[in-house]
Parts: structure tokens; sequence; C-alpha cells
């Protein structure tokens, strides 16, 4: 049956647990993300504090709440160097005489129990139910949305009934965790607090800007601390209705300080006339149409609704614009939030399936920071642009020494510009992409060797598989990576193809080291050698199989079922990944039963899942999260292995939930 879109069970993840034990879910639109806490609007006082605006800590295992007070926002566009968390603003103090609502001494009816839930069709949060206060009851509704159809703005909505006892509510903003990272000063001005904040190395400026709305018997007292704005708000009557709105621009985007008002008073109106609910559903519901369709694939419902949950995860992080993100994209600050392969090829790949221009973001960011790429190359003695593994916002490298050998990285890059490209056969956007397709090619013939045989080697790499360099009993880098050489062989014929129809004349160099670079050749079991040399020693993730997919390596299936067998038992920590292209390739070569893969991925898949919010980390023994990398890796092995999609006039074939 087509997935209806009034139906709440197929598009709502619920939970009645307040401790749900797990890192929550978030709630974004591409330019602002909110990671929830444990019964949102951060409520868990006793959670740990944020000790920087760069990012909290990773820590190995799961404590019980993988969440942090204040709860943490960030904006894709609050950067300098990293991506900053912002002072709070979804966070309330909520007292009911003595009784404190927050998970560790909270109680609930048993018939009307406190659920939390969230709206995988608009990316709205709430809580609703009945809060046992000693023997009074009272009702509690909550709401949290940041619309799509508000780039820099978002509010909370409180609603409370049958309170027998006084009540005060504080919230503002709060930005003591940030005090040594933010220089932050706060204002009220009528029901609202405006503030600025300004980094620290480019002193760039960020505007920030919270209105209050009460209905019921009540008394606001606003008053300033340190490095913080707060709002109490005292009622003595049997109900009350409180509604927060906020806005945030500036960093990399230029912006005035009456723009910050004009947001405020413009969610408030929509808000107040139902236009903002309404453009938000218009906006998502769009999106969705695009999506594939999750009723055709042979799951179960609750497992519909788990693929569901993936997709918005990753779509909650892009808005089409040139922002970077990261693997975590707008949930939590693992990696500084900073551009890294994982999007170009993980992200990228899944998007451009279906959301072509939003798969642009990608590589608008990487547009915007090429001329950081020439300047890196330049100093690593190559010619043309060469991007850091973990790049800024700029440009600049940020990753360890020790990990700046993967290039691999620019393969990826050239081949997403080439591919959001070819969406449409969009011959201006080729143009405009053409200098990094160019810039990479020249950098990868200049990174090439030589030998007196004319074969042409790129050595002392590190590979997908990090580890390369990461145990200490691996040699630290390698050569000629199969994987390496043949993205980079790859992404050499694509700048050759698109110099053509560009008009552009494509130096002969580019075709000489595509055609002599070295590919390890298949061992008599079928195996082909990570790298020259490699020992068969056990692996983080099987970068060898990337050939076979996404780079559609011709071999015979005797040769990919034997790699896929051989590396499957030798990848012992690392990513999921591993496992959504080799499921992607079973798929494609129908290795296997189709139904038995696809249970086989979801299964696999749900071992790094935690929590009812269908949460997705990196590893299964880690804190990284929301990892849309694995996202973007479940989607692509769907539509490229389930739905067995090899070329563009492919994705017409695609059901999709257009129905709705």
């Amino acid at each position: 049956m087509p997935l209806n879109w009034n139906d709440d069970n197929a598009w709502i993840l619920r939970t009645e647990l307040p401790n749900h034990g797990c890192a929550p879910s978030y709630v974004a639109n591409g330019r602002l993300g909110l990671r929830l806490g444990a019964l949102i609007l951060g409520t868990d006082l006793q959670a740990p504090p944020l000790t920087a605006a760069m990012a909290g800590d990773s820590l190995n295992g799961t404590p019980p709440f993988d969440h942090t007070y204040p709860l943490e926002t960030y904006a894709a566009f609050a950067r300098d160097e990293f991506q900053y968390c912002l002072p709070s603003w979804a966070n309330i103090d909520l007292r009911v005489e003595a009784h404190r609502f927050q998970p560790q001494n909270l109680t609930t009816s048993s018939t009307k129990p406190l659920t939390t839930w969230l709206d995988l069709r608009t990316g709205e949060a709430g809580v609703d139910g009945v809060w046992r206060c000693g023997w009074d009851m009272v009702d509690i509704k909550i709401r949290l949305l940041i619309p799509r159809s508000h780039p820099h703005g978002a509010f909370w909505e409180l609603e409370l009934e049958q309170l027998k006892q006084p009540t005060e509510i504080t919230f503002g903003l709060m930005g003591q965790h940030l005090a040594k990272e933010l220089e932050q000063s706060y204002r009220f001005e009528n029901v609202s607090i405006l503030g600025t904040a300004s980094t620290q190395r480019r002193h760039r400026k960020l505007g920030l800007g919270l209105r209050w709305q009460v209905e019921g018997e009540a008394e606001a007292f606003p008053f300033l601390g340190n490095q913080a704005a707060f709002v109490r708000v005292v009622t003595r009557g049997s109900s009350l209705k409180l509604r927060v709105f906020y806005a945030a621009r500036g960093g990399t985007e230029s912006w005035s300080e009456d723009e910050i008002p004009r947001d405020l008073a413009a969610l408030e109106t929509g808000l107040k006339d139902g236009s903002l609910r309404a453009e938000n559903d218009r906006i998502w519901r769009a999106i969705w149409a695009q999506a594939p369709d999750v009723t055709t694939l042979p799951l179960e419902s609750r497992d519909r609704r788990f693929v569901l949950a993936q997709i918005y995860y990753l779509l909650a992080s892009y808005d089409g614009s040139a922002h970077p993100t990261a693997p975590l994209g707008l949930s939590y600050n693992g990696w500084k939030g900073q551009l890294l392969w994982d999007t170009d090829l993980w992200h990228f790949r899944a998007l451009n399936a279906y959301w072509p221009e939003l798969a642009r973001q990608a590589v608008k960011a990487r547009l915007s920071i090429l001329s950081g790429a020439r300047r890196y190359a330049e100093s690593v003695g190559l010619k043309g642009a060469w991007y850091g593994l973990i790049c800024d916002e700029e440009g600049n490298e940020l990753a360890p020494v020790h990990y700046q050998p993967e290039i691999h990285r620019n393969a990826w890059i050239a081949l997403a510009a080439w591919e959001s490209s070819r969406r449409g056969e969009d011959v201006a956007w080729l143009k405009e992409v053409y200098p990094i397709l160019s810039a990479i090619a020249d950098a990868t013939c200049s990174r090439a060797e030589r030998d007196s045989d004319g074969t042409w080697h790129l050595r002392g790499v590190v590979p997908p598989d990090e580890s390369v360099t990461e145990n200490p009993d691996n040699p630290g880098t390698c050569d000629d990576s199969i994987l390496t050489n043949f993205a980079f062989r790859t992404s050499l014929q694509a700048a050759i193809t698109a110099a053509k129809i560009v008009g552009q004349a494509a130096p002969a160099l580019w075709s000489e080291v595509a055609d002599g670079l070295v590919l390890q050749a298949p061992r008599p079991d079928g195996v082909i050698p990570e790298y020259a040399g490699y020992s068969g020693h056990n692996i983080k993730q099987a970068d060898v199989i990337l050939i076979f997919w996404p780079l559609s390596a011709d071999f015979p299936d005797r040769i990919v079922k034997a790699n896929l067998d051989y590396y499957r038992e030798r990848v012992i920590w690392g990513p999921l990944m591993t496992e959504q292209i080799d499921a992607c390739i079973r798929f494609r070569h129908g290795f296997g039963k189709r139904e038995e893969i696809l249970h086989d991925l979801i299964a696999r898949y749900r071992r790094y899942v935690r929590g009812t919010f269908e949460t997705p980390y990196e590893c299964i023994d880690n804190n990284n999260s929301l990892m849309l990398t694995a996202c973007g890796g479940l989607i692509s092995a769907l539509t490229y292995g389930w739905f067995n999609v090899n070329g563009l006039d492919d994705l017409k074939r695609v059901p999709r939930l257009g129905c709705l």
C-alpha cells in the first residue's frame, strides 16, 4: 500500500521512557540544528556541561545519556576554523512548587504517560502527557520546530493545564559554557532578548534573538546574568501557554542587526496565522515526494519507519546552500564540524539520486574554498588544487599530519562535481564546477611519479583503510593503493570528458597518467591486494571493494565475490559503511537471494543504531552520532543495489513517495 502522509504510526518515532539511555534525535532545517535532550528543552540539569564551543568530549562506550546541558545548537554559518556551538536558547527550568521537571525524579501517569516524539514528516518534536507533581496531575505539552521555511529561525511552545500550585519557568539565551570561545553581550528590548557574539580568531559576528509570548495569569521578570540573559515567568493560575521564538544570523554570512527582530516578528506572525507550520509542511512534503518508496521494500513497518528516519536525518542537515556539512551534520561537533570525504561520496551520492539541488551543496562548499585548495597545493609542492582531508570554511587543512597523505578524498571531490553536472546534462553548471575537475587533475598528475618503464604510481598514501597509519604494526603509508589509484584514474577520465563538453583542451598528461597508473592485479585466489605489499592484516574498512561500487570496475563475478568474502573477514573495527558497500555489490551481482541480502543489510546497520529515535553511530563502540555518512550509505545501498540504478536514466524507474 502507498505510504499515507496522515498515518502517524508510519512517520512518528516515540517513547514513553524519559530516560531512554541513548543519543536522542535532532531537529534541523539545513541551516540550524539542535540535538534534543532526554525530554527535549534541556530539562536534564544533571547531565554533564559543555566545556567548550568547539566540541563536547567523545567518550568510548555509551553513557546513560548522550546529550549535554545546555542543549547543543549548531548553525552552518557559525564558523571560524570549526563549527561553533551557539548559546543555548531551548533550555527551560520548570518547577511546580518543589517539583522540577527533569528525568531523574520524574513520575508520570499510567493512563496518560509522558510521551516524547519526533515527526519525520516535518521535523517537529514534542512531549505530551501527564506529569505527577506529588498528588497533583499536570497536563503538559511541549513543541519544538526549526522550520525549513525560516532558515534562521526556530521556536518552542509550552502548555500547562491543571496547575494547582505556583509555577516558575526560567528560560533565555545562555552562553556561560561558551565564555572561553565567544565574546557575548545581551540586552532586553520590549519582550525580546537581543545578543551578539564574536568568534575569537577572525572576530566574525553572530546575531542572536529571542522573543516570548505568555498567555495566562502570569508575570515575566527579565534579568541579565553572566554571559546570559534570562526570563523568569511566574504563574499562579491554573493554565499557562508560553511561546519562545529564536533567530540567529551572521558568521560566514552577511547580516544586519535589524534582521534579527524581523526574523522574530516573522516567526511570531507565521505561528499566529498558521503559515509557519503550513509552509514548513509544504516544503518537507515536496522533499519527501522525491524519496524512494519504502513501502516497496519487503520489510516490516518498523523497519520501513527506520529507513525513513535515516533519510530524515540526512535531509535535515542539507538546504542546498554552500555551507560545509560535516559527517555529524548539525547535531554534534565531531571533527570540528568540518568537511571530510564523507560529504563528497556518502552524502552526495545518496542526495544526488533524489534531491540533486541539495546534493549540489557538497560541490558548492568545495567550490567556495577552491582558492584555499590552490594555496594548499602550492604549500605541498603540487600544481592545481588539492583539498585537505579535514577542511575548514576557507580550505585550510586541519587533519593531523599522519592522516594528511589520505589523498583519495580529492578523487571523490572531483567525481561529485562531475556527477552533479550529469543530472539534467547541465552544461552551465559543469562550466561553473570545471575548475575543480581541472585543478584536481593537474594536482594528481604532479603528485604521481613516473618510473622508467612508463608506469605511474601514487606512493606514500593512506587509503580509506586508515589502519595503515593507525596500527603501529602497519607501514604508516603505502604505495599504489588499488582504491586510490583507481579513483584518480576515474576522476582524470571524468576531467577529460568534461573538458570536451565545455570546450577546453585537456592536457595530454591527464590521459597519460590515467592510462599509466598501476593497479594491483588479482592473486590466483582472486583477491586484489589493498596496496603493494599488503600482508593480509586485519583492517578498519574494506576500501578495495569500492572499486566495484561506486567506481564500477569491470571484473568477473568470481573476482568480485572473492574480494567481498575475503575483506569481510578482515574488518575487525571501524565504521559501518563497508557492510553497506558489500550489500550494494551483492545486490548488483546477484550474490544471494535479494530479500536475504536486504534483511542482512538492515540487521547489520541496526548494530550501529541506538534508542527509540533510531540514532546512527559511526562505530559500535564510540559516541559519534548522528552519523550522516551511515545514512547516506544506507540510501545508496538501496538505490544502487536493491533498485539496481546504474545510470541516470535508471533513476526514473525507482518508485518514489510522490503519491503523498
